[in-house]
């Protein structure tokens, strides 16, 4: 898991394979109580992939979790509207790059 703040520095936690949510929990409490000060991001690209249950426990990891430092980010590329939650998803859309654009950011 790899972690980045905006002063330009990256924090890169090994961790085990997470093979249920709970060690996944569990895992990142540890990095959260190691790291008081670091914000954890997560990225999930594809995330329409995943299955209601999932998605929805995901999008409560700060509750699980007990740490405020953490942010979900999610991708897609279907409509968020198509996402199997209940919970309401801010929703940002950005528009197609251009080749010169992508490499500027």
């Amino acid at each position: 898991m790899t972690s980045s703040c905006g002063r330009g520095f990256t924090f890169s936690a090994k961790l085990e394979r997470c093979d249920n949510f709970v060690t996944l929990v569990l895992d990142l409490r540890k990095i959260a109580r190691r790291n008081p000060d670091q914000h954890i991001i997560i990225v999930l690209k594809n995330c329409e992939k995943l299955d209601r249950l999932s998605l929805c426990s995901l999008l409560r990891l700060q509750e699980y979790t007990k740490c405020t430092n953490i942010t979900l980010v999610l991708i897609t590329s279907v409509s968020p509207c198509n996402l199997h939650t209940d919970q309401v998803i801010p929703k940002i859309h950005f528009n197609q790059y251009s080749k010169g654009e992508g490499n500027f950011i």
